[in-house]
């Protein structure tokens, strides 16, 4: 199909939906307003215009919406008009779609919708006032963020913001003051940081020092965008704080990276050392944005994973799996699982005892979840002493798919030393991936202490996949 033909197609499409905004049924007319907002053509905005006055408040909400989408400035006064329906979802619509189009014909019966008897359409029209950024808005948002009744203060609070005007400050850091439940803190933290004056910023450090540690961590946030530096000293500090929660962990690192504040080097190090698997991702970032360099392995290691160096990463042994582990905890955030396991796996034999004190130690459960599928799926050189004892000690200790895991390298390991506590494991009542991994592990090793409690277990045994490797372990046992 060539334009000419693609632009005869859209026509004819437009003109039949169109059209049925007029007909008899109105889920076609309300199917036919939709189309016409989501295709955002001109040629549609009178039509639509006219489904504002449609019977059903369905058709004229999703006709207020289309009109929002399509943008023309003809729609202004008939939204404005749809202020005033019966309908308070087409109310709703009408002020969203004055927002996107930003008229300031809108601004006055926008600044009157504050007062509708719906909270959500009052909180609509707050952040369509914010979206306009017109300052016209500034004294009734005020008028309204002081009102304790009032449901939505946050979306207030943000369009203040929005807006940027320096009288909101005063009024923001006087509803900051309230300990209510309903205080949007957040938003006028937020909103703080945008106007960004000498007094916002005052406020703000004195937040991150005295108040609670969600809003310390949304004030650390805004105080990073700002570039203010007189927040670093307690920024630092709180890096220094063993007892902080992640968040403000984060938002301080963050607003240091921001400030380009080379002094949190040693005290992100630090973080990365003590606990990494809860704030990784976010240091690391940071680290890269400050420009640092490592000074040791372990360091190395670190910058290694941030820069995706796998195969560097890996030539440093041993000292490189817990900062991978600690990676691999947090993959949905910024790293990629299959890599890391296959790092680790690079590394080998050395890695295998720091995994089994993951296990045993490790209170995260992903790390020890992690631990025991890369443990499951390494080459292990038979008959390493230390590496059977630490895997038969976790095979006791584990549960569930982990214990699986370890039954499954003690299979690698071929070792007959495995053999009573693998038997054991067969007996697992509960996850028939133990039973299986176990019954395989035996059949590998090969010894034949193993085939009369294969055999007895078999007789019990219902689920088809652990009787199926329980007959194959039987079998290579007695061919060997």
């Amino acid at each position: 199909m060539n334009n000419f033909e693609e632009k005869k197609f859209e026509d004819k499409i437009i003109k039949i939906f169109i059209e049925a905004l007029r007909d008899t049924d109105r889920k076609r007319r309300f199917q036919a307003a939709f189309a016409l907002g989501v295709i955002g053509d001109k040629r549609a905005v009178e039509p639509l215009i006219e489904a504002l006055s449609d019977e059903d408040s369905g058709v004229r909400n999703v006709s207020a919406y289309a009109l929002g989408n399509i943008g023309d400035e003809r729609a202004i006064e008939p939204l404005i008009a749809a202020l005033k329906d019966n309908g308070w979802d087409v109310r709703k619509e009408a002020v969203t779609a004055l927002g996107k189009i930003g008229d300031g014909r809108a601004i006055e019966p926008l600044i009157e919708t504050l007062k509708d008897e719906y909270d959500e359409v009052r909180e609509l029209a707050a952040q369509a006032l914010g979206e306009t950024g017109d300052k016209r808005a500034v004294e009734p948002l005020i008028e309204t963020l002081k009102d304790k009744s009032w449901f939505g203060r946050g979306a207030v609070a943000e369009a203040l913001g929005n807006i940027g005007d320096e009288r909101a400050v005063e009024p923001l850091i006087e509803v900051l003051k309230d300990e209510r439940w309903d205080t949007p803190r957040k938003e006028i933290i937020k909103a703080l940081g945008k106007i960004g004056n000498e007094r916002a910023a005052l406020t703000l450090i004195d937040v991150l020092k005295d108040r609670y540690e969600k809003e310390q961590a949304f004030a650390a946030e805004a105080l990073g965008k700002m570039g203010e530096r007189r927040a670093i000293k307690f920024l630092i500090a709180v890096l220094k704080d063993g007892g902080c929660g992640y968040n403000l962990k984060k938002a301080s690192a963050e607003a240091l990276g921001a400030m380009g504040e080379k002094r949190a080097i040693k005290f992100l190090i630090a973080i990365l050392k003590d606990d990494s698997r809860y704030i990784l991702c976010p240091v690391i970032r940071v680290l890269e944005k400050l420009k640092w360099q490592p000074l040791n392995d372990l360091e190395k290691a670190w910058y290694y994973i941030a820069n995706r160096k796998w195969d560097k990463c890996a030539a440093l042994g041993e000292v490189a799996v817990r900062p991978l582990l600690a990676a691999l905890s947090e993959e949905n955030e910024c790293m990629t699982s299959k890599v890391i396991g296959e790092t680790v796996a690079k590394i080998g034999e050395p890695a295998i005892v720091p995994l089994i004190e993951v296990l045993k130690k490790e209170s995260n459960w992903c790390m020890r979840t992690s631990s025991a599928k890369i443990l499951g799926e390494m080459r292990i050189t038979p008959g390493c002493k230390k590496i059977i004892k630490a895997l038969i000690k976790a095979l006791k200790h584990e549960t569930g798919y982990k214990r699986s895991m370890v039954a499954r390298a003690l299979g690698k390991t071929g070792s007959n030393k495995a053999v009573r506590q693998l038997i054991k494991a067969l007996k697992d009542e509960v996850y028939d991936e133990v039973r299986r991994e176990s019954a395989e592990a035996l059949g590998k090793i090969g010894d034949a202490r193993a085939v009369a409690p294969l055999k007895k277990i078999l007789q019990k045994e219902t689920h088809s996949d652990v009787r199926e490797a329980i007959q194959e372990a039987i079998q290579k046992i007695e061919v060997s």
